[in-house]
């Protein structure tokens, strides 16, 4: 009967092993999912070269034109 119990034993904690693996598993896919979102939130906003109506609302950073301007006043 100690056998019976112990092979059970060892069956549950195979079985915690790999809900934790899984747990882990999940947990790992959900960081790098955030990354990959923050990580493309910023190289979208660094991408923006085109704004229309030049209120800077956009993000959008023509450093040529700051130059330009710079050069201008100096």
């Amino acid at each position: 009967m100690k056998k019976y119990v112990r092979m059970r034993t060892i069956k549950i904690d195979v079985n915690l092993l790999l809900s934790g693996m899984i747990q882990q598993l999940i947990i790992a896919l959900v960081f790098v999912g955030a990354l990959t979102y923050l990580g493309r939130l910023i190289w979208r906003a660094f991408q923006s070269k085109s704004c229309a109506s030049g209120c800077g609302k956009c993000g959008a950073l023509d450093v040529d034109a700051i130059e330009k301007q710079i050069r201008l006043k100096g």
